[in-house]
């Protein structure tokens, strides 16, 4: 594939999600891949992955697919810039949380949108994105959205009002994971384990589970009597979760995030 029949893409914006995904791309021999930033550590980062690198939209040349990688509060003022530009046919993926599909299309009418919910897992190329589309029935758009967001992990299509569903389970999900493996860290340490060390088994534990799930045909439940032996350890510790309503905490948890969700996602970006 030659330089110029790549297609071309650019990210505006070169934070964790937008870095991630500028890196993946232009490793994957699809892309010229351009970056759009104000800040100057993130252009010399996005410059360092390969890719030619602008302070502003202005100056960035013309693409056939644009990811919007900014904040949600920035995400109106980068979508007045696009629809000055007065873009046809382009591509737009948007992973800002919270901003809606037909809020994108507001400003840019002319284009085929698309909707992403991202993990940070992204950046270490095991991510888990939602996609959803303005125009479910342009195949292209589904072809480039899964090949994109799978350079770094795995997607799948949702209808869009599941989304805020879905920035409350797997968005945030990673943290409830941390979470888990911090206290495990914890109790290793105070047991007399290094931390290091500790830090090395509450990773690799998370990575094996991780690792089971995804390669394993059973039922998570039952993966969950595969290591509860009857009279084991483990089934005194699960015991003593259900005890204290451990799975109605979580859930009652993911609740709250899909309230918050809801809330940010009524407000626009703004």
């Amino acid at each position: 594939m030659t330089e110029n029949k790549k297609i071309k893409v650019l990210v505006i914006g070169c934070g964790k999600m937008g870095s991630a995904l500028l890196k993946a791309m232009a490793g994957s021999g699809f892309y010229r891949v351009f970056a759009v930033d104000t800040d100057d550590g993130r252009r010399k980062y996005a410059a360092r992955c390969g890719v030619e690198v602008f302070p502003d939209i202005e100056s960035a040349p013309g693409a056939d697919i644009y990811i919007l990688a900014v904040k949600p509060g920035e995400i109106n003022s980068v979508l007045e810039k696009i629809k000055s530009l007065g873009l046809k046919g382009s591509l737009l993926i948007s992973i800002a949380a919270g901003i809606s599909i037909s809020h994108l299309r507001c400003y840019v009418d002319s284009m085929p949108v698309v909707r992403a919910m991202p993990n940070t897992p992204l950046s270490a190329g095991e991510g888990m994105t939602a996609i959803c589309f303005s125009d479910p029935d342009r195949e292209q758009d589904i072809e480039e959205a899964f090949r994109i967001f799978s350079l770094s992990g795995k997607a799948e299509i949702v209808d869009e009002d599941i989304i805020d569903a879905v920035t409350a389970a797997s968005g945030s999900g990673p943290a409830y994971f941390f979470l888990l493996a911090a206290v495990m860290k914890k109790f290793l340490a105070e047991k007399g384990m290094k931390e290091k060390t500790a830090a090395v088994f509450a990773s690799q534990t998370a990575l094996g589970a991780g690792k089971l799930m995804a390669d394993s045909q059973e039922d998570l439940e039952e993966l969950i009597n595969n290591v509860a032996s009857p009279g084991g350890t483990t089934e005194a510790a699960l015991k003593h979760m259900d005890k204290k309503g451990l799975r109605k905490i979580f859930y009652t948890a993911m609740e709250k995030a899909l309230k918050r969700a809801g809330e940010l996602s009524g407000k626009e970006g703004r």
